[in-house]
């Protein structure tokens, strides 16, 4: 009958589809209302988007997350006089058609739905009185009357007297309106996939079915994605929603239990080639592990102790190892597993220096001690006087010398040669003891002093004033002229030996 309203009530448990195992096609029918399933809201509590009331929302309508069909929230209306929550303004509803209205709702209280000509009337089904706890269908038709406008859609009303107390509440989880029924798998979303990048394709499919992306697909069905990289690549990340899904880099991805628009995407990256660990075993020629050498690898150098290089490709590589005290070693290493590579070090042989040492004269002693040592080593030198001589002093490279006045003492070698002269002087024996004449002249003097005795004269030592021997001299004749061109301007001491007596006399060089 033409502008009959019949109104059916269906109560269902409407959960209990997401569990029966049914199969349902996908839906194609379209919603023509906004926010339908009360996701969004123009402010905390007020007023969910695209929808207006015959109340103040702030006290009538709140948004509740507690009882949800799906998504996050439904709207909460109670008890306390008649509400209407409307979405009256869409163009898309025309005059003389044929519309079909669903209202999910559960709760206590009166409700009715109704739809709204282009022409701004409403005419509603029965009021239901509800107490059920799970979620019930409220469907109503209508024919549209033939007046134009702009003000057709869906009209909920809540209790039928206002006899309802606050406790009195009702929960909308969901509402329709279109040309078509919505199909029994009612709430549908919008399922929408794609490749971020290149390098491989993705597909989806729903009860085994392939679905392409935009479809849409039923509450309650489980969409799997399944993504098929090309050579050489694997699945680097999967987002939904733009949310990374954390720790899934398999092929495959399953969204159970559709409850909202959903969009997949996957990226491929590249699979890195197989790596390797190479460590580093170091040891001297005798098998102890030598510690905080510096390894250098590829390139690549270590801190001194750390023998591992980790993330190795496959190949040949070039490794340097050094530490003090030790020759560089160098070689290459073909890596194609976890490998340990053993390294050989031998110890660098410190250079020696010679250490030299005379007796002066050759007759007055002996020496001991000359050889070769390392640079810093400290080495025992003896001076013994022979017979009738005494031990003096030692002079030459004197710095490095302990005790220079010492005939037992040690040398601390530098880095260079060394040469040392033990000085002996003869003993004169009292009764050998007599009155020498001998003159020195002309004093101070240029280039020559004449030296002449009243008794052979065997030898003549000059020394400048800190002991060091300039000239030595054998004579064995009384008299002698000593050419001192050489020598540097100063103050000498010549030591003139005859058969019986030293004498030490001052001289000083001008030129």
């Amino acid at each position: 009958m033409k502008n009959q309203i019949l109104f059916t009530i269906v109560f269902t448990v409407f959960l209990s589809l997401f569990f029966t195992g049914i199969t349902l096609p996908l839906i194609s029918q379209e919603n023509l209302l906004k926010n339908e399933f009360f996701e969004e809201w123009i402010n905390e509590d007020n007023q969910p988007e695209h929808w207006t009331g015959s109340h103040s929302f702030n006290t009538n309508w709140y948004k509740n997350s507690e009882h949800v069909l799906t998504g996050n929230y439904s709207v909460e209306v109670r008890g306390g006089g008649t509400r209407t929550l409307r979405q009256v303004d869409i163009e898309e509803v025309e005059p003389d058609e044929t519309y079909y209205a669903k209202v999910l709702v559960k709760g206590t209280g009166d409700i009715r739905v109704g739809i709204t000509s282009p022409g701004g009337h409403t005419a509603y089904g029965d009021w239901v009185a509800l107490d059920n706890d799970d979620w019930t269908e409220l469907n109503y038709e209508r024919t549209t009357p033939g007046t134009p406008g702009n003000q057709g859609g869906i009209s909920i009303q809540t209790d039928e007297d206002g006899g309802q107390t606050p406790e009195e509440t009702l929960y909308i989880g969901a509402a329709w309106i279109g040309t078509e029924e919505p199909s029994d798998g009612w709430p549908i979303f919008t399922v929408n996939f794609f490749v971020v990048g290149e390098n491989g394709t993705i597909e989806a499919s729903v009860d085994g079915e392939p679905i392409s992306s935009g479809e849409k697909v039923e509450v309650g069905k489980d969409v799997v994605f399944t993504a098929d990289p090309d050579e050489g690549f694997q699945v680097k990340e999967w987002t939904l929603n733009e949310e990374v899904v954390e720790n899934h880099t398999a092929e495959t991805f399953t969204v159970e239990g559709l409850d909202k628009n959903i969009t997949v995407t996957v990226e491929f990256e590249e699979i890195p080639p197989d790596t390797y660990t190479v460590t580093f075993y170091i040891e001297d020629e005798d098998g102890n592990l030598i510690e905080n050498a510096v390894v250098t690898f590829n390139g690549i150098e270590n801190k001194p102790g750390d023998y591992v290089f980790e993330n190795i490709e496959e190949g040949t590589y070039d490794y340097k190892v050094e530490k003090d005290g030790y020759y560089t070693a160098e070689d290459q290493v073909f890596v194609d597993d976890d490998i340990t590579v053993e390294v050989k070090m031998n110890p660098v042989e410190a250079p020696t220096y010679k250490l030299t040492l005379i007796a002066e004269p050759e007759q007055g002693g002996s020496v001991e001690g000359s050889g070769e040592f390392e640079e810093g080593e400290e080495a025992p030198i003896v001076a013994e006087a022979a017979e009738d001589y005494n031990f003096s002093h030692w002079s030459g490279d004197k710095d490095y010398v302990d005790d220079p006045g010492s005939a037992e003492t040690l040398v601390t070698m530098p880095g260079a040669d060394v040469t040392l002269t033990a000085n002996f002087d003869p003993i004169i024996s009292v009764e050998d003891i007599t009155v020498a004449d001998v003159k020195v002249f002309p004093n101070p003097a240029r280039d020559m002093f004449t030296v002449k005795a009243n008794e052979m004269i065997n030898q003549i030592r000059i020394t400048d004033i800190s002991g060091q021997v300039v000239m030595n001299l054998t004579v064995d004749k009384p008299h002698i002229n000593i050419n001192v061109s050489n020598l540097q301007p100063g103050i000498y001491f010549m030591q003139i030996h005859t058969i019986k007596n030293i004498v030490t006399e001052s001289v000083l060089i001008t030129h």
